[in-house]
């Protein structure tokens, strides 16, 4: 019986033995499961992400994996399984912070977009003026913009031969427009990094497909000098037909060239780069000049003049002018009203000017093209926030139209995601209740140039203002 007994009692102990290192075995495999993190990185402004430091940060072990971003997707490999909180630090953007990350399965995927420092998500209006190759109507057809983040798009039915997006999220998108009847329209990127931004595309009809054209080039340049060598390229938007040549006179033709819609583009080692879309081949014979101009490093005088709505002292404001290419920046620190830049490169720049006491200012796109370029800039006190005024635009045309339509856009310049829009079919529009501030003023009308007008002021109960709108048959 004793023998018996132990014979149990080994058994039960051998038993447990056996039970707990299997556990343990569990637990140590469980902790061993590792995963593939992937965090994809956009800005809410097209700028660059390198140089954002990512950090994962696990609640439980406090163990911590940090990389720098070099590119837009940034990869952690070897994970353990776990909750974390995701932390993203770039120089010009806020702090980005995602909890609880769960890290639960072997692949992860995490998209971030930064937010632009001066303000949110930077907001532009699209305009896509519609034309058909044959006459025929636009209307029906399905226009998309899509953003190269995957994230946002949009998409609008015509109505007309214009179609309006309005709170477009600043960054590089592809455009394709279907319509019943007419080939597939593709154009990619189209860059959308400025408050304002317009693109023509005519549709071909499917029964034009297999027809050619002879297209002739006419080269010219500014100084007088040889455009030989010049390399000269036409790229249809359907992606498929492109044709290059090189100069070896003032004049390029291209023989057997499809029907569609073109980007011409002529690249020469002393001239800048020329680029002209659309470029329309509609008919059996199409001539076209281009005129290069030859490289030069043109630069100019930038003179911002500002003042406060309260009376209050510039002395201190941050000012900084941020060239679109994302090479060239500026900055000062203000010790009177007149700031002014010298040697600015020609080009487009963000202003953004940042005062304590005052709500932070952005213009998004201060054209630089001539010597010296004069801008205004009354800064918004804190308190002044809540006021409100009644705006009114009138239209004056020069050719008196009766059948007058048209968009009109307020976007705030100072980067607060204040945006007003109305249609009209009168030559008068009235904003009530718009926030004081600093606004771009665009007009978007059938049948004229697209109308832009910064700074317009809102700092008293009533602003009027008169827009002057110009044909667009108008060369001048």
């Amino acid at each position: 019986m004793k023998v018996k007994n132990k014979i149990l009692f080994y058994f039960f102990v051998f038993f447990l033995l056996i039970f707990f290192c299997t556990s343990c075995d569990e637990k140590n495999t469980e902790s061993l499961i590792t995963a593939t993190v992937t965090i994809n990185l956009r800005t809410s402004d097209g700028g660059s992400v390198s140089g954002a430091i990512v950090t994962l940060d696990n609640h439980k072990s406090g163990r911590i994996y940090q990389q720098v971003a070099t590119r837009t997707d940034v990869s952690f490999s070897d994970v353990e399984y776990g909750t974390y909180t995701l932390i993203i630090n770039h120089d010009g953007y806020r702090r980005y912070e995602y909890s609880p990350l769960s890290v639960q399965m072997r692949t992860i995927n995490h998209t971030a977009r930064l937010q632009y420092e001066g303000g949110g998500d930077l907001f532009a209006i699209v305009s896509i003026n519609l034309t058909s190759n044959d006459g025929g109507s636009v209307n029906g057809a399905t226009v998309i913009l899509e953003n190269s983040n995957d994230i946002d798009s949009y998409s609008m039915t015509s109505s007309s031969s214009l179609v309006t997006f309005s709170g477009v999220i600043y960054g590089t998108y592809s455009l394709t427009i279907g319509h019943a009847g007419y080939q597939e329209y593709s154009f990619s990127p189209l860059s959308v990094l400025s408050s304002n931004v317009s693109h023509s595309a005519t549709l071909i009809s499917t029964g034009g497909i297999g027809l050619n054209a002879t297209v002739t080039i006419n080269l010219s340049t500014d100084n007088g000098g040889s455009a030989n060598g010049a390399m000269v390229v036409l790229e249809n938007h359907n992606g498929v037909n492109t044709y290059v040549l090189s100069a070896n006179t003032q004049v390029v033709t291209f023989y057997e060239v499809v029907f569609g819609t073109y980007t011409l583009m002529i690249n020469h080692n002393d001239y800048q780069l020329f680029i002209y879309e659309p470029f329309s081949v509609q008919t059996n014979n199409v001539a076209y000049t281009a005129n290069l101009v030859a490289i030069v490093d043109l630069t100019a005088s930038v003179n911002l003049n500002l003042s406060t709505d309260d009376g209050g002292s510039v002395f201190g404001a941050i000012v900084v002018l941020e060239n679109h290419s994302g090479i060239n920046s500026y900055q000062e620190t203000a010790t009177g009203s007149n700031v002014s830049f010298a040697d600015v490169d020609f080009g487009t720049y963000t202003v953004m000017i940042n005062h304590s006491g005052y709500h932070s200012y952005l213009h998004s796109h201060l054209t630089v093209q001539e010597s010296i370029v004069e801008h205004t800039v009354i800064l918004v006190a804190d308190g002044s926030s809540g006021l409100l005024a009644t705006v009114n635009i009138n239209f004056v045309t020069e050719d008196d139209n009766s059948d007058f339509e048209a968009t009109v856009v307020l976007v705030n310049n100072y980067g607060e995601e204040k945006t007003y829009q109305q249609s009209t079919i009168t030559p008068e529009v009235v904003f009530t209740d718009v926030e004081y501030g600093t606004y771009t003023l665009i007009i978007n009308s059938l049948g004229y140039k697209i109308y832009v007008y910064s700074p317009l002021f809102v700092h008293t109960n009533e602003v009027n203002y008169t827009a002057n709108l110009i044909s667009e048959n108008d060369d001048e």
